[in-house]
């Protein structure tokens, strides 16, 4: 069993392909299986005890869609949540957007600021959980400096980070 964090871009992922894009359709497969296996296992979710990752699920999910696997995913989540079976973990905000747990790196200055929620979470969690990433490519971009402060980012979709981001074109 273990603890980790999950980016909102992987059940939106898992959920959204396009059919023409092959790249794109081996993340989402990716994704919806990492999705899959997740629900089927004991690990996990971490998120912060203010809901500010469960609120940006609740915003981009649409859970009208119940049949969705992004939909089903959070179903599931806040299932968990009324077992005990989250972790639920301190992160202090400190501006919009920021936080105290935020690593103090120059390298990481310009890092998507809806993002550092996740960073701030993984850095205060005492087990530092890694972060799973589908197809956000600015997390590919920051990922040797995330690891430089103990910020680690498992990719479910290496070859999209490698043929869509910035940094590879």
């Amino acid at each position: 069993m273990k603890h980790l964090i999950i980016d909102t871009n992987v059940p939106l992922k898992a959920a959204t392909v396009k059919p023409d894009d092959e790249i794109d359709r081996r993340c989402c497969l990716a994704c919806l299986n990492f999705i899959k296996e997740l629900m089927d296992s004991d690990d996990i979710v971490v998120l912060d005890r203010g809901k500010e990752i469960l609120n940006e699920y609740r915003r981009n999910i649409d859970t009208s869609k119940e049949d969705s696997v992004s939909s089903q995913f959070l179903m599931w989540l806040l299932r968990r949540m009324l077992t005990g079976k989250v972790d639920l973990h301190e992160i202090t905000k400190i501006g919009d957007n920021a936080y105290a747990e935020y690593p103090n790196s120059p390298q990481l200055e310009h890092f998507d600021r809806s993002d550092r929620k996740f960073v701030a979470l993984a850095n205060a969690h005492p087990q530092h959980p890694s972060i799973y990433n589908g197809s956000d490519t600015d997390w590919w971009d920051f990922r040797e400096a995330l690891e430089q402060v103990g910020i680690h980012v498992f990719f479910l979709c290496e070859e999209y980070m490698r043929t869509k981001s910035k940094s590879c074109s």
